[in-house]
């Protein structure tokens, strides 16, 4: 499948993707707007809003990948069909972390609200770049 090849259920596939990204994206904004904000859950989200989004953009393109959480893996294999997804490698280094990193005990202290912000924007931006080079 690739733009012009995509079907009727390859392109709901690929709404189901984004849907989930913005769904996590909502979840991250409210984890921080909650009266005890809960940064490490909202940073999390941040980083699979990013990853639904690029697999959504892989799915589009008929694109195999395999089961990860690393952003930097899932970017790489956007670049063959995009040499713009270079730009979101400094995003997918920054986000890719937040999959695990503050997710068990003894992991690192609480991101800021400052760094969970700033992976909210950067989340935001993943998903807007992805939906610009889609249909």
């Amino acid at each position: 499948m690739n733009g012009s090849d995509v079907n009727d259920d390859e392109l709901h596939e690929v709404q189901q993707w984004l849907a989930k990204s913005r769904q996590d994206l909502q979840a991250a904004h409210v984890l921080i707007e909650n009266s005890e904000p809960l940064f490490a859950i909202s940073v999390y989200h941040c980083q699979q809003s990013a990853e639904k989004a690029l697999k959504g953009y892989l799915t589009y393109q008929g694109a195999m990948f395999q089961k990860t959480h690393n952003l930097i893996v899932l970017v790489n294999l956007c670049i063959p069909f995009d040499a713009d997804f270079h730009s979101l490698q400094l995003i997918a280094a920054t986000l890719t972390p937040y999959g695990s990193e503050f997710r068990y005990p003894g992991d690192l202290s609480e991101p800021s609200r400052s760094d969970t912000e700033q992976a909210i924007d950067m989340a935001v931006s993943v998903l807007d770049f992805v939906i610009q080079r889609l249909p």
